[in-house]
């Protein structure tokens, strides 16, 4: 999960289990469709926050590629942004 959001996750689809050498997977953020984009602390856990974990009202109800913060709740766009992809995972065969 990333944080600050109140459902927004990193997710790695459709790899080998085995790969032949190793691989690097540059990963997007993932909304999970699950609660309101408010952006508003009160509605987003962790530390940067502190809101509540979870709030079955208004969620998209799909999972989509995030939008990341855009500055229309409590959350300043220039400190908390980001643009996709945001992780990279190396799997590699031993």
């Amino acid at each position: 999960m990333l944080i600050p959001t109140n459902d927004t996750f990193v997710g790695l689809r459709s790899m080998k289990l085995l790969p032949l050498r190793s691989t690097m997977f540059t990963l997007p953020a993932f909304d999970a469709g699950t609660e309101t984009n408010d952006e508003l602390c009160a509605n987003i856990p962790g530390p940067d926050c502190g809101g509540e974990g979870y709030n079955e009202a208004g969620g998209e109800g799909y999972i989509y590629t995030s939008n990341g913060i855009s500055g229309i709740g409590d959350l300043e766009p220039s400190a908390f942004d980001w643009r996709n992809p945001v992780a990279r995972v190396r799997v590699k065969r031993k």
